[in-house]
């Protein structure tokens, strides 16, 4: 069995490379297109380490799986996840940013791609990347809790250009996350949690 898919590989490093020229076109399109670039990556590169599968087989081995966990646990899961979420952003000196938002407060390229680029999108591809295939990984090699804090860390870092803030944000938000994931064996609820954090932020920004 083919381990490694270097077709989706070869997509991710294209995109990578694109971002670069993508946010040189300056205003809110090119930051936009950069951002999409960025999120298309992340899931490509989440699919390289599933290998040559069909579809639904790439995603239940990114955790695209029924969660272990009853319904009842699952909305107390997501509801103090969001809420511990809640408050680290609160007890930030500074609200956690995001440049494709925050680039264009005129909204030039329509709230309609901003939401896909700054909700939509992060929600399930940061997902399928972070802890559908970065977490699993790393909790193999190097056990449950240094895996969720080491990948926690990645993702902090992925936010590293909107700031400190952000970084010690994203972090928090990735620690709940990657608790939550390993507990259910699912990314079901780090993807809702992700979409409402995004979410609220963008609706407070259209205001």
């Amino acid at each position: 069995m083919q381990l490694f898919n270097a077709r989706w590989f070869v997509i991710s490093m294209l995109l990578v490379i694109s971002i670069r020229p993508l946010n040189a076109l300056g205003g809110s399109l090119g930051v936009w297109l950069s951002q999409l670039a960025l999120q298309l990556a992340l899931g490509a590169a989440a699919l390289t380490t599933v290998g040559r599968v069909e579809w639904r087989v790439a995603l239940e081995r990114l955790g695209w799986v029924p969660s272990r966990l009853s319904r009842a646990q699952q909305r107390r899961a997501i509801v103090v996840s969001f809420l511990l979420v809640v408050a680290a952003g609160l007890l930030l000196s500074e609200e956690p940013r995001n440049a494709a938002v925050e680039s264009s407060n005129e909204l030039s390229v329509g709230p309609a791609a901003l939401f896909l680029s700054v909700v939509l999108f992060p929600a399930i591809f940061e997902e399928l990347y972070f802890r559908g295939a970065v977490l699993p990984l790393l909790t193999r090699r190097f056990g449950a809790v240094l895996g969720v804090v080491s990948s926690s860390l990645l993702f902090g870092l992925l936010h590293g250009g909107a700031g400190l803030n952000s970084v010690v944000f994203a972090t928090t938000l990735g620690l709940c996350l990657g608790a939550l994931t390993h507990q259910s064996g699912s990314i079901h609820e780090a993807v809702i949690i992700h979409g409402l954090n995004n979410g609220a932020y963008f609706v407070g920004q259209l205001g």
